[in-house]
């Protein structure tokens, strides 16, 4: 019996540090059970984005990887503390539907709390579909929401009804930030983009929320199904939301030119609108420890965890973080949130092991420190951070405790054991396709009919393996 393969494939080609610090990496690409599996997001390679792709028709393989795992608990999109792990996630073609049914409750739940804090979302054509809370006005008359839906933008998408088809989008205001992305929107037009079933937005409809932005309307007077209708949502809940901005058509695959470059200012304008980061851990007082341990509050993977202090002139600090097995670097810096990149201070090295600074002479007020996840557990590191502080010769501990899971201020003695001499893995990974032409299906989106999938005899659980481990490998030789 042949089984599909999922292949999680890190395209490595990182922005400058600042640009992703407290991320995991840029772009989540769903191409999952029944979407396309694409691999390729020409628009994300012009951005220098860093992307995984998920691509397989096995839902099973596919949840491991955005839902749950024994090694990932919350799913690839999230932090185990609920932060996002990428800054938007890309939903290809296809099925959207059965797409969102195949997801479960929890899954489709992970994207919509991916959103809430703050992580971006586009797609095209069943990308777009899935975003709504419906796929057509009659249906949400019927029958309310679709439940296999997002409902990231609480508003009725319309079905266009055309199927293998081209249109023209017209911009009306060029001073648009998505508009002015690329010199080669500003003539207004984009000539060509294909469409396949997918939706239309009309700025007279009811079901518009307030804060929907409609954009580019498609231009084909032979196509009435198409012609004069919008065909990119971009939508923002609040300061704290990411940012929704969704194609009816398919942009994605153009290796170049004003089409690829449509896309790109897709990207970049739902990039623009990521929500506002999760604030400070805790303040820190001298003396104290804090304690993290419980699974939804650790450290994880290329994520920071901040916090705040308030230094007296000409301070000496101490400031120590323990782990177990994991690696976490410490940085200190004043007035700002610090960073790897942005950081007055800092304790690092490639080896796993407690990280410790002793500073002298710092000024007084506020001062930042950040922890680093610098390891590949996705379920994240438990760690004990202590900060001592003083004006005069030495720090004056003062005592007290504050530990963050609810528990007090002493480590767990037994967790410490049980995190000795654990390895785990990054989790399972996704698959390549073949490109073929989508083919139109009613449930919202296209079809994947006709796709090529690679297949293996081998167990799937032991490929996915040796992927990641081969991922693993290229990911740190590359940081």
């Amino acid at each position: 019996m042949c089984r599909h393969v999922v292949i999680l494939l890190a395209l490595l080609a990182p922005l400058p540090a600042a640009a992703s610090d407290g991320f995991y990496k840029d772009l989540f690409m769903d191409g999952g059970a029944h979407l396309s599996s694409k691999t390729k997001l020409p628009a994300a390679d012009l951005l220098g984005l860093t992307y995984d792709v998920v691509a397989t028709s096995d839902a099973g393989a596919r949840n491991k990887v955005m839902v749950t795992d024994p090694l990932d608990l919350n799913g690839a999109l999230l932090y185990p503390d609920g932060a996002p792990r990428y800054r938007v996630i890309y939903t290809n073609g296809g099925a959207a539907t059965k797409h969102g049914k195949s997801l479960g409750d929890l899954g489709r739940q992970r994207v919509r709390d991916f959103y809430a804090a703050g992580g971006s979302f586009t797609g095209s054509c069943a990308g777009a579909f899935i975003a709504t809370l419906c796929q057509n006005p009659t249906l949400y008359k019927k029958s309310g929401p679709n439940k296999a839906y997002y409902h990231l933008w609480p508003g009725v998408a319309d079905y266009s009804g055309v199927l293998k088809k081209t249109h023209d989008i017209k911009f009306v205001n060029l001073a648009h930030p998505l508009v002015k992305k690329y010199p080669s929107l500003l003539d207004g037009s984009v000539a060509g983009v294909y469409h396949n079933g997918g939706c239309r937005f009309s700025k007279s409809s009811p079901y518009n929320p307030p804060g929907t932005e409609l954009l580019g309307q498609m231009h084909n007077p032979s196509l009435k199904g198409l012609h004069n209708y919008f065909n990119v949502l971009a939508y923002k809940k609040s300061a704290k939301t990411g940012r929704v901005v969704v194609t009816c058509s398919h942009p994605e695959s153009v290796t170049s030119g004003e089409r690829r470059d449509f896309m790109a200012a897709i990207l970049s304008y739902a990039l623009d609108g990521l929500g506002t980061p999760m604030p400070d851990k805790a303040v820190l007082q001298s003396g104290a420890q804090v304690m993290v341990n419980k699974p939804d509050a650790r450290l994880g993977d290329r994520q920071y965890h901040h916090y705040r202090m308030t230094l007296p002139p000409n301070a000496k600090l101490q400031v120590q973080v323990q782990v177990q097995g994991d690696n976490v670097n410490l940085y200190v810096r004043r007035g700002k949130r610090a960073f790897a990149s942005l950081a007055d201070h800092k304790a690092e090295s490639v080896t796993p092991k407690n990280k410790a600074l002793n500073l002298t002479g710092l000024a007084g007020g506020l001062w930042y420190v950040a922890l680093y996840g610098a390891h590949l557990v996705k379920n994240g590191a438990p760690y004990i951070l202590s900060a001592s502080w003083s004006a005069g010769p030495g720090p004056k501990p003062d005592g007290g405790g504050v530990k963050l899971d609810g528990a007090p201020g002493r480590e767990d003695a037994g967790a410490r054991r049980d995190q000795r001499g654990k390895k785990q893995d990054r989790g399972a990974a996704p698959k390549k396709d073949s490109g073929g032409a989508p083919a139109a299906t009613a449930d919202g989106g296209c079809a994947i009919s006709g796709e090529k999938r690679a297949t293996s005899g081998i167990a799937a659980s032991a490929l996915v393996l040796l992927i990641l481990l081969i991922s693993a490998g290229r990911t740190r030789r590359r940081r």
